[in-house]
């Protein structure tokens, strides 16, 4: 289970969002993300980054992305949301 999977899914919990799955990593990540996206009332975007992008906005986590390009920016949000959240 990689970090950025495992961090999502306490996010989840911790909001209260249905973290039961049998998908993969990567297709339960964007399942989640979708499910934290429609949890918030927003619309949900086919790209995850900019699912992650929207949580952010909506949580009022910074969204300053540093430079930083596809996998690592959203491994960046995830942290960001996480340390918001105190997970």
């Amino acid at each position: 289970m990689t970090d950025q999977f495992q961090n999502l899914k306490i996010i989840c919990q911790l909001l209260g969002v249905d973290t039961n799955t049998t998908l993969s990593d990567c297709d339960a990540i964007k399942e989640y993300l979708q499910r934290l996206v429609q949890f918030f009332g927003l619309s949900a975007q086919n790209e995850p980054n900019e699912n992650l992008k929207l949580i952010c906005y909506f949580l009022g986590v910074d969204i300053n992305e540093n430079g930083l390009k596809d996998c690592e920016l959203s491994k960046d949000y995830v942290k960001r949301i996480s340390t918001m959240l105190g997970a």
